[in-house]
């Protein structure tokens, strides 16, 4: 019987230990024969690193079992291809024989083609009218665009299929540089710098250096994919976002991991509506962080969202 420390249960798994402990004990003093208590330690696993998905690109519309990398599925699924080549005694004898059969089959060949040329020549062509085929007709219905192919443009008010043609945007990203060896660090972009926020206990924030205009978007939000059934009542959610399809949560992107996620991870959530200035938003599988207070985008004042 396995006996794990009390630091480590909840509170159910601690009352069920105890009764196991004192059933245990009472059949010990009647005298029965039982196994002795075993004292285990439980190992600590990383749930986040436990629900993460193999790869960036994997997600829950691919095949496949859970945990099984593309190559370890490339190796199972790998076909058996028998060895037909064929073993022989005497090669020189073969490959002769091989050569009097291809001698004697390209004869009758070309003599089969000959008698049906001269009875072609002897009887009339006939000229033969083929029906036209029918056009062919596509059943298939027409791919629905989902919601995250629309983003709406302030300019023309109203919901936009990709991107607009005529109000542009400007994004702003930078990919990763060798100078630092912290991804989140390096990918900064120009305009902004992270430094301690100003909200109490939330740790860095970012900073505008210089005035940015409504409508620029941040982004993408880089992190790990987790999959959408990971208990979260052991995980820190404050570095997730859902990531939406057909109405529901298809997956999530954790920026925790400074190595896994890029400078948005250090922008905090405002406290109210009066300190937001950006919106969160998700276009085509990606977040972004778009700015929409004019004057609460210029120099020296700190980015949150909500």
């Amino acid at each position: 019987m396995e006996i794990y420390d009390e630091a480590e249960l909840s509170e159910l798994e601690l009352e069920r230990q105890k009764n196991i402990i004192k059933n245990h004990e009472f059949m010990k003093s009647c005298g029965l024969n039982v196994k002795p208590l075993v004292y285990v330690r439980r190992a600590k696993v990383d749930l986040e690193k436990l629900y993460a998905y193999c790869s960036s690109d994997e997600t829950d519309d691919e095949d496949g079992e859970w945990g099984v990398c593309s190559k370890d599925k490339k190796e199972r699924n790998a076909r058996f291809v028998p060895d037909f080549k064929r073993k022989v005694k005497n090669p020189v004898k073969f490959l002769e024989n091989m050569k009097t059969k291809l001698v004697v089959t390209k004869s009758k060949s070309t003599s089969s083609l000959n008698k049906k040329v001269e009875k072609k020549k002897e009887n009339e062509v006939a000229v033969v009218v083929r029906p036209q085929r029918a056009q062919r007709v596509n059943y298939r219905e027409n791919s629905v665009p989902d919601d995250d192919d629309f983003i709406f443009c302030e300019q023309c008010n109203d919901l936009i299929l990709g991107e607009c043609t005529i109000h542009s945007y400007a994004y702003v990203d930078k990919s990763t540089c060798d100078n630092n060896n912290v991804k989140a660090l390096a990918t900064l972009p120009n305009g902004l710098e992270i430094r301690e926020s100003l909200i109490p206990n939330a740790g860095l924030g970012v900073f505008t250096t210089r005035t940015f205009d409504v409508g620029v978007r941040f982004g993408p939000y880089q992190g790990k994919k987790v999959r959408k059934d990971i208990p979260k009542d052991h995980v820190d959610t404050s570095y997730m976002w859902e990531i939406m399809k057909d109405g529901l949560v298809a997956y999530y992107v954790n920026g925790k991991d400074e190595s896994e996620g890029n400078w948005m991870r250090y922008i905090n959530c405002s406290r109210a509506e009066c300190e937001q200035n950006l919106v969160a938003l998700q276009f085509q599988t990606e977040i972004y962080y778009r700015t929409y207070k004019k004057n609460e985008t210029r120099a020296g004042v700190t980015s949150l969202v909500w």
